[in-house]
């Protein structure tokens, strides 16, 4: 039997922005006066003219329409990609159309997105970058996202040039060979390619690496070889600079780990325009022509920053009925995806997840799904159902029909009704606790500890890969929450990447060095049919297109096609 939903108090302030509050009393969001002839107004009006001046002066390298198909992070939500048929065989030189390089790269989880001819990903510290989906060709980058504050954008600002000073203090730490890198430390990449070319030939040939793979690896050493190079060189005045900026971080309240990695996210767009978010808190709107619309701060009261979490900060954007929805920490802002205002804000006191808001529809009515397992309605941020976390630092999976929201312990199904449009469809057992079969006590369907990985839903069926300690593969009936199979024996490795359908086979890339994705075939019975590997760090969820698959490791952006051969 289903628990009934629980509901906590909360109260809607009406105004500009409709704000939802917790019940928690003291806690109050900040409200932003949007009413026509505010100053606000008048701001956003003089960028929307900068804007369209600046776009008269560019020449981009393709030509933009208004509303391009967009093929975004996990599909929209679904982690399937049904009409797709990409290779189940690959390798850094192996049905490659083309690979586009971007050295030296730190750490990062952003995956690509594709909209239309263009495929999108962001680089650390905070610099998107547009390419031809087709070809690899970069066509425009864009860096810095304000040289200087402006009324309304100090905060945006604020944090701007916060993100570019402690990234600079990790990468001056990376040069001068100090602790403290962080995510932008290459030691262990060189040490790792450094083995494929030296006294290792075993391991070459049991992995089937080529001469052509052997001069890929070659590459990457050098390169890295440069960047340390540099920092020996240049030792001394990378330390006084170095000295100089870990002075300014003790008061600053927008300092975040020094050497972190921003770019945890993934952009999102409408098909006209491109939204990405980086931590501690910036959300930057460019159109496709590389023009920047907007910028807003996604902060508390009195401008103070998010709750910081390793995980909340790799939430991506989601874009539905003229809005954007970005989660950061415990905030969640919705803003009119054209001008950026600001529409309504909640803090979700729970979110200490790493689940990115999702989108579902029924009745006409789009709603927002929670990383903490509630449900908001996308018009006025209401508050329609209250979560138990059970999304705990996995992302949240919608069905294709955007009708079911499928969390990691029970499934929600999305009514026509608009005062009750929320009912639990299925809840797996307390715990998560189910008997295996031939063992005498009980194991985890999702293992213990944490579970990054999301699910995929297709064909009916929902499925788990615990990827933290157990490495588990399960799955269950989508319309009931009945175990199919699993868990299954240990398989893999630990991952922080989603599990991704494609087709009738699923993929999911494993955390490490080697580059290694486990591919299952999809069904009513568990069956591992392969791998393959990049030799390259991979925390990051490809993207699927007909024959395509593109992948981001942190050195190189991969186009694959099935059964591809040069010309």
């Amino acid at each position: 039997m289903a628990r009934p939903m629980r509901r906590t108090g909360t109260h809607l302030c009406r105004g500009a922005d409709h704000v939802l509050r917790p019940a928690k009393r003291g806690v109050r969001m900040p409200e932003v006066n949007t009413r026509p002839g505010s100053r606000h107004d008048a701001v956003a009006a003089h960028l929307r003219r900068g804007a369209c001046c600046l776009a008269a002066l560019i020449v981009c390298a393709a030509p933009v329409s208004a509303a391009e198909k967009v093929i975004a992070f996990r599909n929209g939500g679904t982690g399937a990609y049904p009409d797709a048929d990409p290779p189940l065989e690959w390798s850094v030189t192996k049905n490659v159309v083309w690979r586009w390089d971007a050295l030296p790269l730190g750490k990062t989880i952003s995956s690509p997105l594709i909209v239309g001819d263009r495929i999108i990903t962001i680089m650390p510290p905070m610099t998107i970058v547009c390419l031809d989906k087709n070809t690899g060709r970069e066509l425009w980058r864009r860096e810095r996202h304000m040289e200087g504050p402006r009324e309304d954008e100090d905060k945006a600002f604020e944090i701007h040039a916060a993100i570019l000073r402690d990234y600079r203090i990790g990468e001056l730490r990376l040069r001068s060979q100090q602790r403290g890198g962080g995510p932008l430390s290459l030691e262990k990449a060189l040490r790792a390619y450094r083995g494929k070319l030296s006294g290792r030939e075993k391991g070459l040939k049991r992995h089937g690496y080529s001469a052509a793979d052997k001069a890929f690896y070659a590459e990457r050493v050098a390169a890295l070889e440069a960047v340390l190079a540099d920092g020996a060189a240049n030792a001394e005045a990378y330390a006084a600079e170095l000295a100089k900026l870990e002075e300014t971080i003790a008061d600053d309240k927008h300092a975040i780990r020094a050497g972190s990695n921003p770019t945890k996210s993934t952009p999102a767009s409408d098909g006209e325009r491109i939204f990405a978010i980086f931590a501690p808190g910036l959300l930057v709107c460019y159109d496709l022509a590389g023009t920047r619309l907007w910028v807003h701060a996604v902060v508390r009261e009195k401008g103070r920053l998010a709750r910081p979490n390793w995980s909340t900060y790799a939430k991506v954007p989601v874009v539905a009925g003229g809005k954007v929805v970005a989660a950061m920490g415990d905030l969640v802002h919705c803003l009119d995806a054209a001008t950026g205002r600001v529409r309504w804000r909640v803090r979700d006191e729970e979110a200490v997840c790493g689940g990115g808001p999702i989108i579902g529809t029924a009745g006409g009515r789009h709603y927002v799904g929670l990383g903490t397992g509630g449900v908001l309605d996308l018009e006025d941020g209401r508050e329609v159902f209250r979560g138990d976390r059970a999304g705990f630092y996995a992302q949240n999976t919608v069905s294709a029909d955007r009708r079911t929201f499928h969390y990691l312990r029970y499934a929600l199904r999305l009514e026509e009704d608009p005062d009750s449009p929320v009912r639990v469809l299925w809840r797996l057992p307390d715990a998560n606790i189910l008997a295996k079969k031939g063992r005498k006590s009980p194991t985890w369907i999702f293992g213990g500890g944490h579970q990054y990985s999301a699910a995929a839903v297709a064909g009916g069926i929902v499925y788990y890969y615990n990827t933290h300690y157990d490495r588990r593969f399960s799955a269950v009936d989508a319309a009931t929450g009945a175990v199919i199979y699993g868990p299954e024996t240990r398989v893999g490795v630990d991952t922080y990447s989603d599990l991704i359908l494609a087709g009738d086979h699923l993929f999911s890339f494993q955390t490490g060095q080697a580059g290694q994705c486990l591919i299952f075939k999809a069904g009513r019975a568990y069956e591992k049919v392969g791998e393959n590997r990049l030799e390259a760090l991979t925390w990051n969820v490809p993207v699927f297109e007909g024959k395509r698959m593109y992948v981001r490791t942190h050195l190189a952006l991969f186009c694959f096609e099935k059964d591809y051969h040069a010309e």
